[in-house]
């Protein structure tokens, strides 16, 4: 794992490369819509174990909200890399369609601000959200935020750490795993 920044940003722009790489080629192959699903993880490390049982569930929340809305993903792809996993779900749905579900599982899921539900659509273009996304620590537009680097990085993971913690505690013990969906 590196520790110095320039190593760090190095490594997470490499991943997102390949992540955008793997999407293409799986859309160009597939021509489908494609969801992929991401945690907004302040600061680095961008996965532990812990952020992955979090993860975990909410793939499997997301995955059975659609089926209760009558879609489903006619297949599931699975990347693994400095941002842990991140599935890819494959749709003949229309995009917008799954773009609109999308932003109403993130916005109503008890940690549904800290989630990022990208879709790709048949022409391999994402599909943009109308709204602004809100700044998770204090309300406001995220993007200003970012830009003027209103919070610090440890106050942010703090608070990240504290809602994981929070959602954790809330779950049954035994929630079932998306993988053993599969």
């Amino acid at each position: 794992m590196p520790t110095n920044n320039s190593a760090i940003r190095k490594q997470l722009l490499k991943a997102r490369e390949i992540l955008w790489q793997e999407k293409l080629e799986l859309s160009k192959k597939s021509n489908k819509v494609i969801a992929s699903l991401q945690l907004n993880v302040p600061g680095w490390p961008k996965t532990t174990q812990r952020i992955e049982r979090v993860k975990d569930t909410v793939i499997t929340s997301f995955y059975n909200f659609l089926v209760q809305k009558g879609i489903e993903s006619t297949y599931t792809f699975f990347s693994n890399n400095v941002f842990g996993t991140v599935p890819f779900f494959l749709f003949d749905s229309p995009a917008d369609k799954i773009k609109q579900l999308a932003i109403d599982f993130e916005e109503n899921y008890p940690i549904g601000r800290f989630i990022d539900i990208d879709i790709l659509n048949k022409k391999q273009e994402f599909v943009e959200r109308e709204k602004k996304r809100q700044c998770f620590f204090c309300g406001r537009l995220a993007i200003d935020c970012m830009r003027e680097k209103r919070h610090s990085i440890e106050d942010l993971r703090r608070y990240f750490d504290e809602k994981l913690s929070d959602f954790l505690a809330a779950q049954p013990f035994n929630s079932m795993s998306f993988h053993l969906l599969e």
